[in-house]
């Protein structure tokens, strides 16, 4: 079995897609919810969903771990909601319809809000932890994949690396198709993130 490498096909389809997918019916997701408090604030951990990542994937662990993790390794994917106040703070977007052709079983985001009763207009910031497509894939599509309201914040140095233009020409060929998803993420959004330069992001802004 050979590691998992997103094609510029499949990066093509995804685009091409996504006007049409923006709607996501709603699904109940039991158990794919836990909230907590935090003294003034409400923290709800959403589950995005999971990947089936074939063992040869993690190819630096220690082989003794992954003979025992089986395969494929079943990884989840978490977004945080943060209640503060009158502010909604998602903390990344989950996958989107990024991987709707190759893992079915992410991108659930969408609808766990819409069972929540939260629209994706309601959402007034958006933190990205890093530019990975698990974690940006949500802000694909029209109005920031219907984010239209939220600020959307992250590391100056996040922001920069993967939005450099000659970033795909520096990278392995596996390593392109994902550049190409970000870069297309980042496009129609530059004009609304705020980057920050310090290591913990202020709720206060």
């Amino acid at each position: 079995m050979t590691p998992y490498t997103m094609t510029r096909r499949r990066v093509m389809l995804t685009l091409a897609a996504t006007a049409a997918s923006t709607m996501l019916p709603p699904i109940s997701f039991a158990g794919e919810l836990a909230t907590m408090k935090l003294g003034g604030l409400e923290l709800s951990t959403f589950s995005d969903g999971y990947f089936n990542l074939p063992n040869n994937w993690f190819g630096n662990a220690n082989a003794e771990i992954l003979a025992t993790a089986g395969d494929p390794v079943v990884v989840g994917a978490n977004v945080w909601l943060i209640r503060a106040g009158k502010r909604l703070v998602l903390v990344d977007t989950g996958s989107g319809v990024v991987f709707a052709e190759t893992d079915p079983n992410v991108g659930k985001l969408d609808a766990l809000l819409a069972a929540q009763g939260i629209k994706q207009d309601e959402i007034t910031d958006i933190v990205i932890t890093h530019m990975h497509a698990d974690h940006i894939g949500g802000l694909l599509g029209p109005n920031a994949g219907g984010f239209s309201n939220a600020k959307i914040h992250m590391a100056e140095a996040e922001w920069t690396f993967w939005t450099d233009p000659a970033l795909a020409e520096r990278v392995p060929d596996e390593m392109k198709p994902l550049v190409e998803v970000a870069q297309a993420i980042a496009a129609p959004i530059k004009d609304r993130v705020m980057t920050y330069q310090r290591s913990r992001y202020d709720l206060s802004r």
